[in-house]
């Protein structure tokens, strides 16, 4: 199912690029072909078409990065590691609401995960720095291919919103040039049939029409990606952040992984701007994925889940028929007086 939706996406694009060139380019090759300014608007324009295109099957042939088999988080005696694995196996006959923790581990994969990680289930195996699993894809976006997808749908944006243009700026042009302003005689360079040039508004009316969502689509999906950049977060991290939020107001909150706008578009586009455009990566800053530079003063999240399920091993209790209400330690008897 996943390759239905592979297909419809670049059927989608490929529509609009086909109708571009049979109703834009070559019946005017005076304007395009035959001129240094529409070649050189031609090449560039391809240029991105071909880096669309190579980002793609990047983004789709490249593992997304899966934690190493046997991985087992530093600095933790054999005690802590089993106490975690035992609640990681109770948690799954009583589930619970989303809490941080500190060691994490799958049940599924039967291993430890590391910072940023999370268990995919169409991969079936736990990504390190996972963002999502992406079926225009049909791979999981992760710590070594996240670059890759999101230039591809940069690059999908620019191409589609660039074919739009053109599509809307032949349509004025077909609508306002087609007669001249005596309404006798066609304009200098358009088809005198006008069944001709109705048939071709048409054509490109109908790539307009599938155009518009799809490239809509991009716009939001490449906004998200670029907000998750700036902030350098994920879409899975967002669940983290909102439980902060939920428990921090916004000006006390500072996210453990934020570096500063341009360190984190650094960290997942290159240190150099010459790498940001191109599919490199990932740089040896970000290490191997399993571990992640946690700015000094952040907010800790597992601090404050800790320091909540220490405050709820109290509770208030009815002790007698006046309403007479205390605090008392949940293994303390019902029927007993707090002291």
């Amino acid at each position: 199912m996943d390759w239905l939706l592979s297909l419809s996406i670049w059927g989608l694009i490929g529509y609009g690029y086909v109708i571009f060139w049979v109703c834009e380019i070559l019946p005017y090759p005076e304007y395009w072909l035959e001129s240094t300014g529409g070649i050189v608007h031609l090449l560039v324009f391809h240029v991105f078409i071909a880096m669309m295109c190579v980002t793609y099957i990047l983004a789709m042939r490249t593992p997304a990065g899966y934690v190493p088999k046997g991985w087992v988080p530093p600095g933790y005696s054999e005690q802590e590691l089993a106490k975690a694995r035992d609640d990681a196996v109770r948690d799954l006959d009583h589930p619970r609401p989303y809490v941080p923790q500190r060691l994490r581990y799958c049940t599924r994969c039967e291993g430890f995960k590391p910072p940023r990680a999370s268990h995919c289930k169409d991969c079936g195996r736990c990504v390190m720095r996972m963002d999502h699993h992406c079926p225009w894809v049909n791979n999981c976006i992760g710590f070594r291919n996240q670059k890759h997808f999101v230039l591809f749908v940069l690059y999908a944006t620019l191409v589609c919103c660039w074919i739009l243009l053109i599509d809307f700026y032949y349509m004025y042009w077909l609508l306002a040039y087609t007669y001249s302003h005596r309404g006798t005689e066609p304009a200098a360079g358009i088809d005198r049939d006008k069944n001709a040039v109705v048939l071709r508004f048409a054509v490109i009316l109908s790539s307009v029409i599938l155009l518009v969502p799809t490239t809509a689509g991009l716009v939001n999906l490449a906004s998200w990606q670029l907000s998750f950049a700036v902030l350098n977060t994920t879409t899975i991290e967002r669940r983290e952040i909102k439980w902060l939020k939920s428990r921090v107001s916004s000006e006390n909150l500072k996210w453990k992984y934020n570096y500063g706008r341009y360190q984190n578009l650094a960290h997942l586009f290159g240190p150099t701007f010459l790498d940001w455009p191109f599919p490199t990566g990932p740089h040896p800053r970000e290490g191997d994925g399993t571990s992640f530079y946690e700015v000094a003063g952040a907010t800790d999240a597992v601090a404050l889940a800790e320091a909540e399920a220490r405050s709820s091993k109290s509770v208030k209790i009815e002790i007698d028929s006046d309403d007479d209400y205390e605090s008392r330690p949940l293994n303390r008897p019902l029927n007993s007086k707090a002291k």
